[in-house]
């Protein structure tokens, strides 16, 4: 009867391990350590000296590229911007109907986040063409590092595109979203 009972207990332990594991989510592939060394070593470069190689901004995404010193080997990010209020803009006016003075233009910027939405890591082969090494998630954590300028990977990117996400953004409001922004 004792052995029953502690083969019942196991057995519960064992059901709510498994109630408890989540079998929605998918296992991530392992992201071998090449990979991990050579992104590391641009991102590191990176971080002692923060400037983008290249850079794409649309409305609702964009990417940036770093590459290392030699150009040989990049990690381009790929970017959506999830806006969390809209620009506004009212004109104002120089004088009223009645001959007052008016009153000045008046808006509010858009606000907005970025979620990093794929990493690709590439190497440039001997006939001068790039070779993806790794595509997927972001496994740097590039909006958390911290900038030997003191900043974060995102307020960096707050920094080198807000006034193009505005500008884009207010182009919105004129005109339309872009035809490939739907």
């Amino acid at each position: 009867m004792k052995n029953l009972n502690e083969n019942i207990q196991r057995i519960k332990q064992m059901m709510n391990t498994i109630n408890e594991s989540s079998f929605d989510k998918p296992v991530e592939p392992e992201i071998p350590m090449e990979v991990r060394q050579g992104a590391s070593k641009i991102l590191n470069d990176f971080i002692q000296n923060p400037e983008f190689v290249d850079d794409y901004v649309k409305t609702y995404d964009g990417y940036f590229i770093i590459t290392n010193e030699e150009g040989d080997e990049s990690l381009m990010y790929e970017f959506d911007i999830d806006y969390t209020q809209r620009s506004s803009f009212t004109p104002g006016v120089m004088y009223l109907p009645n001959g007052d003075p008016g009153y000045p233009d008046e808006g509010e910027p858009a606000e907005y986040d970025f979620d990093i939405t794929k990493l690709i890591y590439y190497k440039t082969d001997e006939e001068g063409g790039d070779v993806s090494v790794y595509e997927g998630k972001d496994f740097t954590g590039f909006l958390g590092i911290k900038l030997s300028n003191g900043m974060t990977g995102e307020e960096f990117m707050f920094e080198k595109f807000d006034d193009e996400i505005q500008e884009n953004e207010a182009q919105i409001e004129d005109d339309g979203p872009e035809p490939d922004d739907y």
